[in-house]
């Protein structure tokens, strides 16, 4: 049986910096449909997510606080 919430932190830790697509993160480490579970999907969601404008994966505390700029970084968002 699968630690949903630890797999999230593996994976989590694996993308945060890239640019890989969250399929071929899950894949390499071995958590293939990942994506597919929500205990998973919660817990990635609390820790990192992927830039709309850039398409990097950053920590949630990245994130821009303006509202005009949803789900950028702070750097995209400055610019």
């Amino acid at each position: 049986m699968t630690d949903w919430a630890n797999a999230a932190e593996k994976v989590a830790e694996a993308i945060r910096g890239t640019s890989e697509s969250l399929d071929a993160v899950c894949e390499r480490l071995g958590f293939d449909g990942a994506f597919n579970v929500p205990e998973f999907c919660n817990r990635l969601d609390t820790l990192v997510f992927e830039c709309a404008a850039c398409g990097w994966w950053c920590e949630m505390s990245e994130m821009s606080d303006d509202e005009a700029h949803d789900w950028e970084c702070s750097d995209c968002a400055d610019d």
